[in-house]
């Protein structure tokens, strides 16, 4: 779970072996809800050690991410190299001016 501050620590994340020798990833996803086709932007506290997949389609991260989405419900997909980063994440969906998109965070049960 994230803090209040909205980071999640990286003690938290689920961790990937990905093989002898390398270092574990952190895991973690989450579901975006989109009501009106439109670009949206994630602003990232770093893009330090990331990879992101949008519906498990590589997305280039940099620390402001532009997303188009479709109406419908949408994976993003954070793989976190642990040795590279050593902040926690932290993801904010923010609305573009002049986009019609309206996105919702989809919460856990």
């Amino acid at each position: 779970y994230s803090q209040v501050s909205g980071v999640l620590p990286l003690d938290a994340l689920p961790r990937l072996d990905t093989g002898p020798g390398m270092a574990p990833l952190g895991v973690v996803r989450c579901q975006l809800e989109n009501s009106v086709s439109g670009r949206v932007q994630l602003v990232l506290n770093s893009a330090r050690g990331l990879t992101l997949w949008k519906d498990g389609v590589p997305v280039e991260v940099h620390d402001q991410v532009l997303l188009d989405l479709a109406p419908g419900q949408h994976i993003l997909t954070f793989a976190v190299e642990l040795s590279q980063r050593q902040e926690g994440l932290r993801c904010e969906v923010s609305e573009v001016p002049g986009s019609s998109a309206r996105v919702q965070i989809v919460s856990g049960k």
